[in-house]
């Protein structure tokens, strides 16, 4: 009896270790995102961190879509990869998968599209 619990315990450990999470590569984060602004929003009683960015140069508007987050992230540049990239002829659903100093990730969705002809601080 002592056998077969020390073989079950084996194997669930074994699955824990398989399962774990392996660190990101960073060569697969090729895109540079140029963060120009971050804050938090309210939805549902959920803050969700919105940041400005620029990729590519074009601006964008990114939500957090991890839940819990409600740091702001400092502004700079950090590398990026997509995670979904869906398009037609005149609409796209886009996902970015941030890699940040720390080899920790963080994944945003594009929520906006500034409107290209207004200067940056018009309102």
């Amino acid at each position: 009896m002592k056998k077969f619990a020390l073989a079950i315990c084996l194997f669930f450990t074994s699955t824990i270790f398989v399962h774990a999470k392996t660190p990101p590569n960073p060569a697969d984060y090729t895109i540079t995102v140029h963060v120009t602004g971050s804050h938090l929003v309210t939805q549902s009683g959920l803050d969700r961190e919105h940041l400005n960015v620029v990729i590519n140069g074009q601006r964008y508007e990114l939500r957090c879509t991890d839940i819990g987050i409600s740091w702001l992230l400092n502004l700079g540049d950090y590398k990026a990869r997509i995670t979904t990239d869906q398009k037609t002829s005149y609409d796209f659903n886009r996902d970015y998968e941030f890699l940040l100093p720390d080899n920790k990730t963080r994944q945003f969705q594009v929520v906006g599209i500034p409107d290209a002809t207004l200067p940056s601080n018009a309102q």
